[in-house]
């Protein structure tokens, strides 16, 4: 009966020996570069996470990057809910928040101009007033407009 017993802990070994080598080298990668792990789950956690897509419009000169998530309903049920983050942040902020959003709204989270990975334009207006009108114009895209 023992034997067994050993027998079957002999075959955690190589999974053990299999997880040592994944975890540790992932572990010291986090400890030599934390930054761009980071990174890279916030440039890649709104696609796995909420079915969101990352997009791109041309709005003047910037390049606004946005991500969306289209709504199963389509055509004239679909509501439209653009949202946008604040001064210090990005697009992914409510990227969370979203999970709680009906199935059938069309969500779209745009970073601002100069914000996440929307492109920065040298001597472009970036007051509250020079944003307000680029957002406009996004949501102009978006056939948001009264």
């Amino acid at each position: 009966m023992e034997e067994v017993m050993f027998s079957s802990y002999g075959a955690l070994i190589p999974v053990a020996v299999i997880t040592s080598l994944v975890a540790v080298p992932l572990g010291l990668m986090y400890l030599i570069y934390p930054k761009s792990i980071l990174q890279l789950y916030l440039k890649y956690h709104p696609c796995l996470v909420g079915g969101f897509t990352a997009k791109s419009v041309t709005v003047g000169d910037h390049i606004i990057s946005y991500l969306e998530r289209p709504s199963v309903a389509g055509g004239q049920d679909e509501i439209t809910v653009v949202m946008f983050h604040g001064f210090t942040s990005s697009k992914n902020a409510n990227v969370n928040m979203a999970r709680h959003f009906p199935s059938n709204w069309r969500v779209i989270f745009p970073d601002l101009p100069a914000h996440g990975d929307s492109s920065y334009v040298p001597n472009s207006d970036y007051s509250v007033d020079g944003m307000v009108d680029k957002l406009y114009e996004v949501t102009y895209h978006y056939h948001m407009y009264p």
